[in-house]
């Protein structure tokens, strides 16, 4: 049923995006506020179109740089050269974002929040043969300026993926097994459980069986989306229409719960719904969107679910992934992977896609770890020119065959 309301919402919000870059040897800083205000009358069916009020837009270009930031971005620096000749040159962005969001919804209640997070994406060139390739670190952090890495650790991690990329390999089409790391790889369930079962998308492309308690993936397989989880970098107290967060369970031990909603959503084949109601910015109109979304860990080491393997490929970094509700495949692009062989990874692969339908992955999982790891230091989703922080996270997960592509797009 269609929520049935009358009154007024009145969004406001105020982002500042504090940015640190470090390119060619240089240090630029620059600051941008943004804050408005948006106005909606709920009338029985629906929300009428926004009425937005600008209050503010200010860039500052030469703001003071943060005592906390520039020795650490210095550090980087000087350990990706302190390698050799071989680092052709470095680039630091440092991203600090803030967000106050007022909101009064149509019943008359008043909500009032404050997020911040960070991120930081450090990369190299690097020569190799002479050819350059590039390698990249990323880290990021909720609570606002403290980062979890040390400069050396950042500086080893882009090293290293660079180094990977020059000695890697493009495997050649085909089905075998498949492993994904944990943390970042999580992007597959962004793209083949989030985005079918945000309403909008369910309405129009109806990827799974539309009933409630539909078993969908192995009893193993459990996914849920939280927004209150204070450390990530989708957390709020409640949506942008005013809705009490809560954790959903899109999946729980393999049957089908809950669907992500706005006000207007309708309860699609008595799904459960989950109210995610998210906007770009105040000009924006909220949509159903993911927050923090994961795969709940299993009981399998990494080593376990590696060795048992004779043949298979090892994704290790991701690249970006999609959905294409039309021919309903998903393709997640690895950056750095393995071959494995007899339970050992082996030859470095790059360049290739791994997928297939959102039910061929799910039914593919075969084993999930215990090593869960969250994604903090990067995560967008847009979605109709809009675009939001998100995070993923998982344990490893072997899935028993997926698709490989080099060639896909």
């Amino acid at each position: 049923m269609v929520t049935e309301l009358q009154g007024t919402e009145v969004f406001t919000e105020h982002v500042v995006l504090l940015q640190h870059a470090w390119h060619q040897n240089h240090l630029q800083v620059s600051q941008q506020h943004h804050a408005g205000t948006a106005i909606r009358q709920f009338r029985n069916r629906g929300f009428s179109a926004i009425t937005a009020q600008e209050k503010l837009v200010h860039f500052d270009p030469f703001p003071a740089p943060t005592a906390s930031v520039v020795p650490f971005l210095q550090a980087i620096v000087e350990c990706a050269y302190a390698i050799g000749p071989q680092i052709r040159s470095v680039s630091i962005e440092h991203q600090l974002r803030t967000r106050d969001v007022a909101i009064q919804t149509p019943e008359g209640s008043t909500r009032k929040h404050h997020a911040a997070f960070t991120e930081l994406k450090v990369t190299l060139l690097y020569r190799y043969n002479n050819r350059l390739f590039k390698g990249e670190a990323f880290a990021g952090d909720a609570s606002g300026l403290f980062l979890m890495h040390t400069p050396s650790e950042l500086v080893e991690t882009a090293h290293t993926a660079a180094e990977h990329l020059a000695l890697a390999h493009v495997p050649v089409t085909g089905k075998m097994p498949v492993v994904m790391a944990p943390g970042w790889c999580g992007v597959w369930l962004h793209e083949a459980i989030g985005h079918p079962l945000e309403a909008d998308v369910w309405q129009n492309h109806r990827i799974f069986a539309p009933k409630k308690d539909q078993q969908i993936a192995p009893e193993w397989v459990t996914v849920l989306d939280d927004p209150t989880l204070q450390d990530e970098r989708a957390y709020f107290p409640f949506d942008d229409e005013g809705s009490l967060a809560s954790c959903g369970y899109l999946i729980k031990d393999g049957r089908l719960e809950s669907l992500l909603s706005v006000r207007e959503s309708e309860n699609y084949g008595g799904l459960t719904p989950v109210f995610r109601a998210r906007r770009s910015s105040y000009v924006h109109s909220p949509m159903p969107r993911m927050s923090n979304l994961f795969l709940a860990p299993g009981v399998f080491s990494p080593e376990e679910i590696i060795s048992e393997l004779s043949a298979g490929i090892y994704v290790q970094t991701p690249g970006k992934a999609v959905f294409n509700p039309h021919s309903r495949m998903v393709q997640v692009f690895v950056k750095e992977g393995f071959f494995i062989k007899d339970g050992e990874l082996t030859t470095p692969l790059t360049g290739f896609w791994v997928g297939g339908t959102p039910e061929e992955m799910l039914t593919a999982v075969e084993a999930v770890g215990n090593d869960f790891k969250m994604e903090r230091g990067r995560g967008h989703c847009e979605k109709k020119g809009q675009i939001v922080p998100i995070s993923v996270g998982q344990p490893t997960v072997r899935f028993r065959s997926l698709q490989i592509d080099p060639s896909a797009t």
